[in-house]
């Protein structure tokens, strides 16, 4: 308040002469008509936030600067975004960048604040928590398991092909959660066999080993091969080829070469048909012999010497045989 000392008694104060203030009552700066009252900064705040609402998406009115942390949260709805945090928010993908739960096929992604619906064109980036198996699907937000496709050199929907780790970019298109990122160049479809130099079988594969295993978790393999090599129980699992200590050889597929196999067959060892020639001995004295009529020429009943292993097999390297799924 300004005091003014003089040798008169000060008048009131007015906008053209100095003098003494009284200040204004709660109720006199609410009801905004006294000019002659002092308004402090704390009933002024009263009275602005009397008059002045907070701001909503239907009225405007006053409102507080988000921080960083609520910015990056993405939950709250009654403050607002400066350009910088928003800028911040988006570089580091805050609301756009998520690891995978569960396990093939079912992954599961739970993004905050939570997706409220599937829209075509939604994009993420995705870090995948496990390898795929070939019939993978995505499950955001628990809005329902979409299946994940990949684009192959022509430009078609494939089962996708994953490894435990991957980060990946994946768009919704309306229909399939589709992993935009290339196919690995050696990508091979479910159902190839390969010989390994290694004793266990690689990443993506299988020990071509006879095993029984899920219809549903090899899905894409089970669709390649089917029951082929057995139908496992029947209903829930099937058989793999067994290649353990076997030679691979070429289907005939109606070539003649190896009549009446069908596709998948196993076949026993054979040994080709073949004769010994067998020159004469003179044997003199021989009982038992097996004489020529007429002549001395004979051959005494018996065995030739046995030579060989326990099979007929070429030179070879042992190798571990797998399949693709």
């Amino acid at each position: 308040m300004l005091t003014i000392v003089t040798n008169n008694t000060p008048g009131s104060a007015t906008e053209i002469t100095a003098g003494i203030l009284k200040l204004s009552t709660g109720t006199q700066v609410i009801a905004g008509t006294d000019d002659a009252t002092a308004v402090t900064p704390k009933k002024l705040l009263q009275k602005l936030v009397a008059y002045i609402a907070q701001a909503t998406e239907a009225a405007p009115g006053w409102a507080k600067v988000a921080t960083q942390a609520l910015t990056n949260a993405g939950v709250d709805d009654v403050t607002i975004v400066t350009p910088k945090k928003l800028a911040v928010a988006t570089q580091s993908q805050i609301l756009t960048a998520f690891t995978t739960a569960g396990n093939a096929p079912s992954f599961t992604l739970t993004p905050s604040p939570a997706v409220t619906a599937y829209v075509a064109n939604q994009r993420f980036r995705v870090k995948f928590s496990a390898a795929g198996v070939g019939n993978d699907t995505l499950n955001i937000s628990g809005l329902g398991a979409k299946t994940l496709k990949q684009y192959d050199s022509s430009g078609n929907k494939i089962a996708v092909v994953l490894a435990a780790g991957q980060l990946a970019d994946v768009e919704y298109d309306g229909t399939d959660i589709v992993v935009l990122d290339p196919l690995p160049l050696s990508t091979l479809p479910a159902g190839t066999i390969i010989s390994s130099a290694t004793s266990a079988a690689p990443s993506g594969y299988l020990i071509a080993n006879g095993a029984a295993i899920s219809r549903t978790t090899y899905a894409a393999l089970f669709s390649a091969i089917g029951t082929v090599f057995g139908g496992g129980d029947g209903s829930t699992t099937f058989n793999l080829p067994d290649l353990r200590g076997e030679f691979v050889r070429g289907w005939d597929a109606g070539r003649g070469v190896d009549v009446g196999r069908t596709f998948g067959s196993f076949q026993i060892d054979a040994f080709s048909s073949h004769t010994h020639a067998q020159d004469s001995r003179t044997i003199l004295g021989v009982v038992g012999a097996a004489a020529q009529v007429g002549g001395s020429n004979g051959i005494n009943g018996g065995t030739t010497s046995a030579t060989g292993g326990v099979e007929t097999r070429p030179r070879n390297l042992a190798l571990l045989y797998c399949i693709k799924y």
